[in-house]
């Protein structure tokens, strides 16, 4: 199991990946007994997920969830979990901004969330 987390607001370009800084908590366990692991590479999005062998595959609970605004409230902002920079048509989130530029107040900014499970 691995959290990841940013220690700060991050602008993502159109296209672009979101980056984590923090490990939050990382077991090296593989919650399926088959002892596969993840990799993190720091400062970056690159999450790698391993399963024990092909006989053994392990499954992962993969689940993203922030923050975002965006410069003009109306802007419509989508995100979603990629594999190798292909992103999961199940997992896309979109979500129209109503107040733009900030994260300082309660209810100014929109959650997005999504979850979905690999098998590796």
């Amino acid at each position: 199991m691995i959290v990841l987390s940013n220690s700060a607001a991050e602008v993502i370009p159109v296209g672009g990946t979101v980056t984590f800084d923090l490990t939050v908590l990382h077991t090296g366990c593989d919650p399926n007994g088959c002892g596969g692991s993840e990799y993190h590479r720091q400062n970056s999005g690159a999450v790698r997920l391993r399963g024990k062998s092909r006989c053994c595959p392990s499954i992962f609970d993969v689940f993203f969830k922030g923050n975002v605004t965006a410069a003009t409230a109306g802007t419509e902002v989508q995100l979603a979990i990629a594999i190798d920079g292909t992103p999961l048509a199940e997992t896309t989130m979109i979500e129209t901004i109503d107040t733009a530029n900030s994260f300082d107040t309660a209810n100014s900014f929109e959650n997005m969330a999504a979850m979905t499970a690999l098998k590796v």
